[in-house]
């Protein structure tokens, strides 16, 4: 098997959280800034909203692949 690698970082953004997270969490007009970027649940039942602190999502840059976990 091949090697593992974590990589850990925080942001702080001025603004409540709800608006953070509804911002975030609306992955269909992600189009609208980037071409190079996806993010999914992973699973197909479960929908952005829907996400808990613990769960993981698959984001994909430009062909790299990590599954970060919500905090």
């Amino acid at each position: 098997m091949g090697q593992s690698y974590s990589i850990s970082t925080e942001v702080e953004i001025a603004a409540p959280p709800p608006t953070v997270r509804s911002v975030f969490l609306d992955w269909e007009r992600y189009h609208e800034f980037t071409k190079v970027w996806t993010i999914t649940t992973r699973t197909e039942s479960t929908k952005a909203h829907e996400l808990r602190e613990g769960d993981t999502v698959k984001a994909s840059i430009k062909g790299m692949t990590f599954k970060p976990k919500i905090v």
